[in-house]
């Protein structure tokens, strides 16, 4: 997981910095991909049938933080609007 973080972050960094506010379209695009991530996660999760699994990380839990990712994303960019 933080692996996937790690590499969406330095590959959103070229495209931010090519636009007028870097901050602001690197967080938009940090979003998108995080959503993206999410709904592929939970796509996978319900064609295979995944379960949940009380005592380790399952795929639902990954699916999760993203979507909490993508929603820190969004408050920070409701906070600089």
């Amino acid at each position: 997981m933080l692996r996937q973080v790690a590499l969406v972050t330095v590959i959103c960094v070229p495209s931010a910095l090519a636009s007028v506010d870097p901050l602001k379209e690197y967080l938009v695009l940090l979003r998108v991909v995080f959503g993206f991530s999410a709904l592929v996660v939970t796509v996978i999760a319900t064609m295979t049938r995944s379960r949940l699994s009380p005592i380790s990380l399952c795929v639902w839990d990954h699916a999760a933080v993203l979507l909490l990712l993508k929603a820190g994303c969004s408050l920070v960019l409701a906070g600089l609007a």
